[in-house]
């Protein structure tokens, strides 16, 4: 059986007539028996008893499903020009270990929100890639899609119990939850060494800079 899932709102000012005309729809389609309604009411859940039939999943009314964006990882990445100006990749971690100002924390959610228009219609993994400067921001790449292998496969079953197969596949159902494993505090790769102590990361990640 195939599966339909009635969005509604809910208020004062908008009324029950949407919830009202979408029960009397779901009401119809159940008794074809080829199809599951299900509801999704934005608003304060109003007791009616026809809604005890169908399966119901309720949100704020200042919800907005379709634009909410979940950061899930916060990842650095280190690398460097050596003597020749060709760039050295040395590794990535996460949380960063290097602390940026809350000003710049807040340009960089500013530019997140600009997006918005082209993420409107979009249920999915993405990355956005920032190079800051004092003061300074700059967006230089958006990666839409599975990251790399290192963070597919290495950083997020670290820190989460769902994988990015999962989520890409079943991000649009409304019971799939994000669920973070507990004690799970730094993770790092250098040179395809795993790290999982931020002070032994550091100090390594010091010589290599060192080195080159």
């Amino acid at each position: 059986m195939s599966k339909i899932l009635l969005v509604c709102y809910i208020s004062r000012k908008i009324g029950l007539g949407h919830l009202s005309r979408l029960l009397a729809l779901a009401q119809t389609l159940k008794k074809d028996k080829k199809i599951i309604p299900e509801f999704l009411i934005f608003g304060d859940l109003i007791k009616k008893d026809e809604l005890n039939n169908f399966k119901v999943h309720n949100f704020s009314a200042d919800s907005n499903f379709a634009l909410t964006i979940e950061n899930l990882l916060k990842i650095q990445e280190f690398n460097r020009f050596n003597e020749e100006n060709n760039l050295i990749h040395l590794g990535i971690c996460s949380p960063p270990i290097i602390n940026i100002s809350k000003t710049l924390v807040n340009k960089i959610n500013s530019q997140i929100k600009k997006l918005r228009f082209i993420l409107e219609n979009y249920y999915g993994v993405f990355g956005i890639t920032f190079k800051l400067y004092k003061d300074q921001i700059y967006m230089y790449e958006i990666n839409i899609g599975l990251p790399g292998d290192e963070i597919t496969k290495s950083f997020f079953p670290y820190f989460y119990k769902k994988n990015l197969y999962d989520l890409e596949i079943n991000n649009k159902s409304i019971d799939f939850k994000i669920q973070k494993k507990k004690k799970k505090f730094f993770f790092g790769i250098l040179k395809k060494k795993k790290f999982l102590y931020k002070k032994k990361f550091i100090k390594q990640i010091q010589t290599y800079s060192d080195e080159i």
